[in-house]
């Protein structure tokens, strides 16, 4: 009996899992990643200000000046990019228990003639709401 309970229990929560995690897909996430870097590689601030999600309270004077601290710190250039590649992606069903929605992480190696770097985009769903809510870069 006592196995019979467990494996109901393994399958309730695998059940949950797959159910809370569903809200954010690969391909929704990808694309959305990719339409940011590509705002960025335009030079397109206020674009790529819009796709941040409204809880992060992003301004364009704000992101604009993460960016260029980004470019001055890292020394990578958005517009100079010779590769995009995904590394890996995750989706949590931890921040859907905690805040209602869905979080989905997304990495890439971004190379510009012989710099490589690692790009992260942290993306979220609310309320229905999709948007970015970190990128994160740094030298390989």
């Amino acid at each position: 009996m006592k196995k019979i309970s467990l494996i109901f229990a393994v399958f309730v929560l695998c059940i949950s899992m797959v159910s809370c995690s569903a809200g954010i897909s690969r391909d929704e996430a990808d694309t959305m990643a990719r339409d940011l870097l590509n705002k960025l590689a335009e030079d397109d601030i206020e674009g790529a200000t819009e796709m941040m999600h409204p809880s992060t309270n992003t301004t364009v004077e704000l992101f604009e000046a993460y960016i260029e601290a980004l470019e001055k710190s890292e020394c990578v250039n958005f517009g100079m990019l010779d590769e995009v590649k995904l590394l890996s992606n995750f989706s949590s069903a931890v921040y859907s228990s905690s805040a209602g929605g869905s979080y989905y992480k997304i990495q890439y190696r971004l190379v510009q003639g012989d710099l490589s770097f690692r790009c992260i985009i942290e993306i979220i769903k609310v309320d229905d709401i999709i948007g970015v809510s970190n990128i994160e870069i740094s030298v390989e």
